[in-house]
């Protein structure tokens, strides 16, 4: 929400129409659900994840990592709603292998906005932890929700869950239900989601076509392969489709820019 000039009359009815609309999200979320965005992201091979990390201390880096997520998230949401500046407004949920991070769609934000925050954290959370030797890959759905601690219900989570993992790299692709909101959003291009004709997904599944931008440089990128012990068939098309599209000169138009930073 940004201001806009607006008199201090109306900037104050704002404030107030979000403080309602907290309130009431706050009463309700006990018992109903609530709509917004979701975006789930899991790191790749955490089963062996201490068995390739030689010299290192995988789990006090994830650690450190998950808790710098979380400030980021707090960061970049305050921007998006400064007048909910005191109050968490997004959450973030970490379990084992799996990020899980809601924002509700609160006044009058559009679903789109809310989408280039997710894309913006997203895109924050992949450069963040390749530089780190920490692939991770993910899906931001638009759905209803509701969260209890560690515990998630909706069919916004069912959505975002059955599809974060069918992209085969290391990336974020928008879910169904988010590609509608992009295809019927009015405003204009949204920072950091693009679409990429030839997004790699798992056999057997529908294609997506809109995903987060993101850059790393080519040294950084070699340097995750290198902790990769070997590139098995399994596993090796991840990280050559992650190539491709970074560095690749398919669908690298103005549009789409993947080779950019």
């Amino acid at each position: 929400m940004e201001d806009k000039g607006l008199e201090h009359e109306e900037l104050q009815r704002e404030m107030n129409e979000v403080a309602d609309d907290l309130s009431k999200h706050a009463k309700e979320k006990h018992y109903s659900l609530q709509k917004g965005v979701i975006t789930f992201m899991d790191f790749l091979g955490w089963k062996g994840l201490w068995q390739n990390q030689a010299q290192r201390n995988p789990l006090q880096e994830v650690s450190t990592l998950i808790q710098q997520i979380e400030q980021i998230v707090d960061e970049y949401t305050k921007e998006v709603f400064p007048y909910s500046a005191r109050l968490k407004l997004s959450k973030l949920i970490s379990i084992s292998d799996t990020i899980a991070i809601f924002t509700p769609k609160i006044c009058h934000a559009e679903t789109v906005v809310i989408l280039g925050l997710h894309a913006r954290i997203a895109r924050f959370i992949l450069e963040e932890c390749v530089k780190q030797s920490y692939p991770i890959r993910g899906a931001i759905a638009v759905g209803q929700y509701n969260t209890k601690d560690n515990i998630m219900i909706g069919p916004g989570i069912d959505e975002c869950a059955s599809w974060h993992e069918t992209c085969n790299w290391i990336g974020v692709h928008l879910t169904p239900s988010a590609e509608l909101a992009m295809k019927n959003n009015s405003s204009g291009d949204i920072e950091n989601i693009v679409i990429r004709k030839n997004i790699p997904v798992k056999k057997g599944y529908p294609k997506v076509t809109y995903c987060v931008k993101w850059y790393v440089e080519k040294n950084e990128f070699k340097n995750l392969t290198n902790h990769v012990q070997a590139l098995l068939p399994e596993i090796s098309g991840k990280y050559m489709n992650t190539y491709e599209f970074l560095y690749g000169e398919e669908d690298t138009d103005a549009k789409d820019g993947f080779s950019k930073k």
